[in-house]
């Protein structure tokens, strides 16, 4: 009995690192910001397609906030970089309909991640121009 349920949590342990390990899109997002601070995010990995640059949206919870952004293309991977809001919270940054390979299928997909804004007020941002 112990034996199957090694074998099965061995099991479940390799699907879910394959599963996960073949999305083709990576970021460097921190997972905390303080408020107005900048960030700048590389994201990279196997696209397709030029990112829209509208599509991009930050949302807390599920309702999309404003924020100050841009988004360029060097050497093959995007940078962005926004300025995080001023309200302490949960936040995600979403890309919508990114063409990428999933386990081998071109496919459109939206790339989501979850970061913080916790801290002290930045007294200063940058906007970069690149």
């Amino acid at each position: 009995m112990e034996m199957r349920l090694l074998l099965f949590a061995c099991a479940l342990f390799i699907v879910v690192n394959i599963s996960t390990g073949f999305l083709a899109i990576s970021s460097d997002l921190h997972s905390s910001y303080e408020p107005r601070e900048t960030a700048t995010v590389k994201i990279s990995g196997n696209i397709l397609e030029p990112i829209d640059i509208k599509k991009l949206t930050l949302l807390r919870g599920h309702v999309e906030v404003p924020f100050v952004y841009d988004l360029k293309i060097l050497n093959e991977s995007y940078y962005l970089w926004f300025i995080s809001p001023q309200t302490k919270n949960n936040y995600t940054l979403r890309i919508k309909d990114i063409a990428t390979t999933v386990t081998g299928e071109n496919q459109k997909l939206d790339f989501e991640q979850n970061f913080s804004v916790e801290g002290n007020m930045t007294k200063y941002n940058i906007e970069l121009v690149l």
